[in-house]
C-alpha cells in the first residue's frame, strides 16, 4: 500500500460523488456503461490530457516507487535502532520517489523524515531547504497532516537561527493545519511536542535557563 494521504483527497472525493451518481442495484456492466459520462461530467477536465503529458506511467515509474517504498519503510524501522542507516534510507527513499511526478508526496514525505533528523542535528539551513522543497507537494496534495509536520520544521528550524517572529506565524499556520489532519486537541499538542523536542536549541536555552 502506498497511500501517503491521511485525509480525503480530491481524487477520494471524486470517486465518492461518482458512487452517489450511480444508481443502487445496477449491475457492475451497466456500472461501467454509465462511468463515462459520469465522469466527463464531474470531472470534465479529465477529458484534456495535460500538456506535455502522455497520462500514461512508464515502467521505470512503478520500479522506483516499489524501490522507494522499500527504502522509505527500512527507515521507518532502523529510525529508533540506527539513525544513521535510516536517514540513509530515506534519502535513497527520496531519490527513487523524485524520478517520477507520480510519486511527489511520497518524495516529500522522505523529506519529511529527513527535515526531521537535521532538526535535530541542528542544522537549520538544511531543515529549511528540505521543507521548502515538500511544502508545496504537501499543499498541491491536500495533505493537512503532511503539511503541518513540514510547517512544524520550518518554524523550529527559524527559532533556532533567532527569527523567532517568523518561527511564531509558522507554528500558528502548522497548528491550524494539524488540527485538521490530526482531529483531536491532544493529537496536535502531540505533535507540536514531538517536533520541538527535536530541536537542540530549545534544549539548550532550557538548560541556559
Amino acid at each position: 500500500d502506498d497511500n501517503m494521504h491521511s485525509t480525503l483527497t480530491g481524487f477520494d472525493m471524486l470517486v465518492l460523488r461518482v458512487i452517489h451518481a450511480l444508481p443502487v442495484g445496477i449491475t457492475r456492466q451497466e456500472a461501467a456503461a454509465r462511468l463515462p459520462g459520469i465522469l466527463a461530467r464531474l470531472n470534465p477536465q479529465g477529458e484534456r490530457p495535460l500538456p506535455g503529458r502522455t497520462g500514461m506511467a512508464r515502467p521505470d515509474d512503478d520500479i522506483d516507487r516499489r524501490e522507494g517504498l522499500v527504502h522509505y519503510a527500512l527507515g521507518r524501522s532502523r529510525a529508533a535502532q540506527d539513525p544513521a542507516a535510516a536517514q540513509a534510507a530515506f534519502a535513497a527513499a527520496r531519490e527513487h520517489f523524485g524520478r517520477s511526478p507520480l510519486t511527489a508526496i511520497h518524495r516529500a514525505h522522505a523529506e519529511m523524515q529527513l527535515a526531521a533528523y537535521a532538526l535535530a542535528a541542528g542544522d537549520p539551513d538544511r531543515v529549511l531547504s528540505l521543507t521548502g522543497e515538500a511544502i508545496p507537494t504537501a499543499e498541491a496534495h491536500g495533505n493537512a497532516a503532511l503539511l503541518a509536520t513540514l510547517l512544524l520544521l520550518r518554524a523550529e528550524a527559524f527559532e533556532a537561527m533567532g527569527r523567532g517572529a517568523d518561527a511564531a506565524a509558522l507554528r500558528l499556520d502548522g497548528i491550524g493545519w494539524a488540527r485538521y489532519g490530526f482531529g483531536r486537541g491532544e493529537a496536535v499538542n502531540a505533535r507540536l511536542r514531538e517536533v520541538q523536542a527535536l530541536n537542540p536549541w530549545r534544549m539548550a536555552r532550557s538548560m541556559a535557563g
